[in-house]
């Protein structure tokens, strides 16, 4: 029993770490800016709730990224490149450390989805690499 908790804490250790590598490079270099989704996201975790109507109600992710940068932003701060597309480095990485958490653990889910429907170790392989390698995963785990 213990060693298939193991089997599946190194699965989700390989998934986030696969997320990680492959949004990584979007994050560092997207012009945050320029989207005026992200500024909705980055001012619900800095607390201003009057926001976008479409968005506004969306707090869950933006009140979890926030409480990660408040606990450990002095890290993410001393971590932060030369250069950023956006002034708040360590709210922008608490955002993408987040996100890439929620992405991993829906892929967790569709492998046990698929676990408990089929038999085939091919069926779970196919479909992660259909998640992992489709174009909007970066952007749903590098972007706030």
């Amino acid at each position: 029993m213990l060693l298939q908790g193991n089997k599946k804490i190194l699965l989700g250790i390989a998934i986030y770490a696969a997320i990680f590598g492959l949004s990584f490079p979007l994050f560092s270099e997207y012009d945050y800016l320029s989207n005026p989704d992200i500024g909705t996201y980055i001012g619900l975790a800095e607390g201003n709730l009057d926001q976008s109507p479409v968005r506004r109600y969306r707090l869950l992710v933006p009140f979890l990224a926030k409480a990660l940068d408040l606990s450990l932003g002095f890290l993410f701060d001393f971590l932060a490149p030369w250069e950023f597309p956006h002034p708040d480095f360590s709210l922008c990485f608490s955002f993408f450390l987040v996100n890439s958490l929620f992405l991993c653990l829906a892929c967790l889910m569709l492998v046990r989805l698929i676990k408990k429907d089929f038999i085939s170790q091919i069926a779970i392989i196919i479909a992660l690499l259909v998640v992992l390698t489709s174009r909007w995963t970066p952007y749903i785990a590098g972007l706030p």
